[in-house]
């Protein structure tokens, strides 16, 4: 996850896999390290090595 644009530094890298269906959902736990202190932004991106969808995301948690 690049830190405040697409192109900034990378936090972390966690490999998605898919489920089978688009409405298949599956909830996943990562932990990222290197987070800037304080309140920041962050940019998630989502990227694939084919014309596939990525994903279908329903939410995502941050936790200190």
């Amino acid at each position: 996850m690049p830190h405040r644009s697409p192109t900034g530094p990378l936090l972390g890298a966690p490999g998605v896999l898919g489920t089978g269906g688009r409405d298949t959902f599956q909830q996943l736990t990562y932990n990222i390290t290197g987070f800037p202190a304080g309140t920041t932004s962050i940019a998630v991106v989502f990227r694939a090595s084919d014309s596939n969808e990525v994903a279908n995301l329903d939410w995502l948690r941050f936790l200190a």
